[in-house]
């Protein structure tokens, strides 16, 4: 009977960690040059030509759906500020994101869409950059 208990406790408490961040939603949304990717192996967030911002383990969507990723966007020409706020309805997710940069800073919002086969990105980023 202790054993039985045991166990039993073991496994509330296994399911009720397992949803800290809420519900299970993974995929990739894809917006205007906005990507979030919510995979078991990839977490992170991409925006424009930067380098993707890894999202930790502990954060995610809530229960309500709700998920803020907050962070440096870095590329070549250094890094700003950023803050993405975004609530999951359907398949969609309802946008703000905010860059403070050194010469000032702009806030806009938007829809992403869930979709594997999107492309992230419509600007061509190693034209951009220079890169061979």
């Amino acid at each position: 009977m202790h054993r039985h208990l045991v166990w039993s406790s073991l496994a509330v408490l296994t399911l009720a960690c397992s949803d800290a961040v809420g519900p299970d939603m993974t995929g990739r949304w894809v917006g205007p040059s906005v990507e979030l990717v919510m995979t078991p192996l990839v977490r992170q967030f991409t925006y424009g030509c930067n380098r993707p911002v890894p999202i930790p383990r502990d954060a995610g969507f809530d229960s309500t759906g709700h998920i803020v990723v907050s962070g440096n966007l870095t590329s070549l020409a250094g890094w700003d500020t950023f803050t993405f706020s975004g609530t999951l309805i359907g398949d969609t997710i309802v946008a703000t994101m905010s860059i403070s940069s050194r010469s000032g800073g702009m806030t806009w919002n938007f829809t992403m869409q869930h979709e594997a086969g999107l492309p992230r990105n419509p600007v061509d980023c190693e034209s951009l950059l220079g890169a061979a």
